[in-house]
């Protein structure tokens, strides 16, 4: 998704996406750089947006490990189900729904 585009359907969603422009390559590295991506574990992102945190997240995770994004946003679906991975789960629902 291009960032203007993000910027526009941020804006019309903005209390649901808390942001108008995506994650940054340094945020990413922030957010992911206190887990021990060495141990076998589960990850929940909530909020994937566009995936920005998330391939940061599968490019560290090992291979036994698992991903659970959930995205309500049916506009940032599309660059979410770009990203290949077995690893991954997209969860087109709230976070309201963690437990199902």
């Amino acid at each position: 998704m291009k960032k203007i585009d993000f910027l526009k359907e941020s804006l019309k969603s903005f209390g649901v996406t808390g942001t108008l422009v995506p994650s940054t390559e340094y945020v990413s590295k922030k957010m992911t750089e206190k887990v021990d991506f060495r141990k076998d574990i589960n990850i929940v992102e909530l909020g994937a947006g566009t995936g920005v945190i998330t391939k940061k997240i599968l490019s560290k995770m090992n291979s036994n490990s698992k991903l659970f994004i959930f995205e309500v946003n049916e506009k940032f679906l599309p660059d979410l189900k770009l990203i290949k991975d077995k690893r991954l789960k997209i969860v087109n629902k709230s976070a309201e729904g963690i437990e199902d």
